[in-house]
């Protein structure tokens, strides 16, 4: 007799009784083997399918994700509603009245003469200065006052005139 399964003659899986040969079908020579054979390829089955459903879940999360950020960036790239233009409007005029930005000026440029005649001939003197506020902010001040008459010849002596 011919034999094809090139080992011993057993089951048809062509591993029984004498130690397993090398043909035929990979699998269990006796109840035991078949045993541990069944449990194996269910733990692998198990396994693998664990396996898709975790790497399905991760696509998920990944789909998720990035449908996330496209709606952001959407988002940002949408025009303002009329009623955000309306609102956005009104808060710029409301810290415009409010608290309108801080002017920037030159004092010894803006405010003109430091000397000057009234009407009824009374010479006016304005004197320049800073103080501090207790929130240690400078704050810019101005004093007109009559000049003293003997200021006066002194000031018109030194050529203020």
């Amino acid at each position: 007799s011919t034999d094809t399964g090139g080992g011993s003659s057993g089951g048809s899986y062509g591993g029984g009784g004498g130690g397993g040969g090398g043909g035929g079908k990979k699998g269990p020579g006796d109840a035991a083997e078949a045993a541990d054979w069944g449990v194996d390829a269910m733990a692998k089955a198990t396994a693998e399918k664990q396996r898709r459903k975790e790497e399905e879940e991760r696509q998920q999360r990944e789909l998720q994700l990035k449908k996330e950020q496209e709606a952001a960036v959407a988002q940002k790239k949408r025009k303002p509603s009329k009623w955000q233009m309306l609102k956005e409007g009104y808060e710029g005029l409301v810290c415009a009245v409010v608290r309108p930005p801080r002017s920037r000026y030159h004092p010894q440029h803006e405010l003109g003469p430091r000397r000057l005649r009234l009407e009824g001939g009374q010479e006016m003197s304005r004197e320049d200065f800073e103080l501090s506020n207790y929130q240690g902010h400078t704050l810019q001040c101005s004093k007109w006052a009559p000049m003293d008459p003997a200021l006066r010849v002194s000031a018109a002596a030194a050529g203020g005139g």
